[in-house]
């Protein structure tokens, strides 16, 4: 008899019926769980039911510029890296052949009668500083490289600081000696920074204005001279991105090729070439400013300062385009997630629980004053007030032409209704 046998008919007669329950009861009922979930598995599927508790969007989003960040760091490194070591190698490479070359002079000097040790030991010196990159900013360049003196500090280059403060681009490449000065620095930037920054808004809306409807009247012809069909008065017509970023690119490129064709001019050293001037260009409207590229004869020159000023609203109206197209992109994603998520583990509500508001997964951030509009005790808005908000919520976020028109019609109704 086999072994499975001996144990089975070992067992007693209640037993073995027991167990023969047991197995017709699993062979009926196929649901019956035949490995319960690890405890790991359970917390995993809690939290992932309530991912909207936990703030699950928020961390996704802190989570891509985490990693955007790391992306960056292994970038840089694996291109900056291998160029810094070879650089400073070939450094001191030169450094030490300039020394020997001295120690040599110094020796042949010497024995010299009326040897003039003070030029030698100058042209050691700039040999040395020229070698390492620190010549541009010394003291013999300000004042015996060219046939006038290079001063840090004039009406001009003070005025190219003080665009650097308000625009927060701050290149690094002139900045305050004193106590005083960096006391001034704080106070203006505090008071120029926002001062800047509503000016520079309030332009751009007006350029983002005629920016869109140049677009929309392009568009009505296209359709018009396509036989597409009209353009219908609740058809809404916004800036794309693509136009956006065209716009950008070509002003940015512009004011590279002035910002070369300036440079060259000045003289009398060669200027910046096309794409390290727009490397200049980029960065200032990115408010990036490294400062490690500037312009060559001039560097702090008030007529950059103002041609990179005037490129400062449109920037700003195509900023604020790339800003929503990328933040939709953005919340889409995140949106696709947690409907993954949602399928996957349900989310679990209990009875008490309130729901604030009926939004869509994917929603996009809402204007702020909405949402007070939204919890101010519900009072039902008139027409009116309907378009006020949905005009301030629009020009908030983008101008359209709906809402331009909306503008128009409201201007000409308040100018009507005003007393003669």
């Amino acid at each position: 008899m086999s072994r499975r046998g001996t144990m089975t008919n070992s067992m007693s007669r209640p037993l073995r019926r027991r167990l023969s329950a047991v197995q017709e009861q699993a062979a009926i009922d196929p649901s019956t769980p035949k490995k319960r979930p690890s405890k790991l598995k359970k917390a995993v599927v809690a939290v992932m039911s309530r991912h909207r508790m936990v703030g699950l969007r928020h961390i996704l989003m802190a989570l891509a510029l985490a990693l955007y960040a790391i992306g960056g760091m292994f970038l840089f490194y694996a291109i900056e890296v291998p160029y810094e070591r070879q650089n400073v190698a070939a450094t001191r490479e030169a450094l030490n052949e300039a020394l020997e070359g001295l120690a040599n002079d110094l020796e042949i000097a010497s024995t010299t009668p009326n040897a003039n040790m003070s030029a030698l030991l100058k042209k050691a010196y700039l040999t040395l500083i020229k070698i390492d990159g620190k010549y541009t900013g010394s003291t013999f360049y300000k004042l015996e490289e060219r046939d006038y003196p290079i001063w840090t500090w004039t009406y001009g280059t003070a005025f190219f600081f003080s665009f650097t403060l308000y625009s927060t681009v701050g290149y690094g490449s002139i900045a305050p000696s004193t106590e005083w000065g960096r006391v001034a620095v704080i106070l203006y930037t505090a008071i120029g920074f926002p001062f800047a920054l509503v000016i520079v808004r309030d332009i751009g809306s007006v350029l983002l204005v005629y920016l869109t409807r140049i677009y929309a009247k392009v568009v009505m012809k296209i359709r018009t001279a396509g036989g597409y069909g009209n353009t219908t008065p609740n058809e809404t017509i916004m800036l794309p991105m693509k136009v956006a970023l065209f716009l950008s690119f070509v002003y940015a490129l512009l004011t590279a090729l002035f910002v070369m064709a300036y440079d060259s001019i000045l003289g009398p050293d060669p200027g910046l070439d096309l794409f390290h001037s727009f490397y200049f260009t980029f960065l200032s409207y990115a408010a990036v400013g490294l400062g490690d590229v500037m312009p060559v004869n001039y560097m702090h020159s008030p007529l950059v300062a103002l041609v990179l000023l005037s490129g400062f609203p449109l920037m700003r109206v195509i900023n604020r385009v790339l800003y929503v197209g990328i933040e939709n992109s953005m919340y889409d994603s995140v949106a696709f997630v947690e409907q993954s998520i949602d399928r996957i583990a349900p989310e679990k509500r209990g009875a008490d629980s309130v729901e604030t508001e009926n939004v869509e997964i994917g929603a996009k951030p809402v204007d702020n004053l909405s949402i007070v509009h939204d919890l101010s005790g519900g009072e039902e808005e008139n027409d009116e007030e309907k378009k006020e908000n949905r005009i301030r919520n629009e020009l908030m976020n983008n101008f359209t032409i709906r809402s331009a028109s909306a503008i128009a019609a409201q201007d000409k109704s308040e100018i009507s209704e005003q007393p003669k």
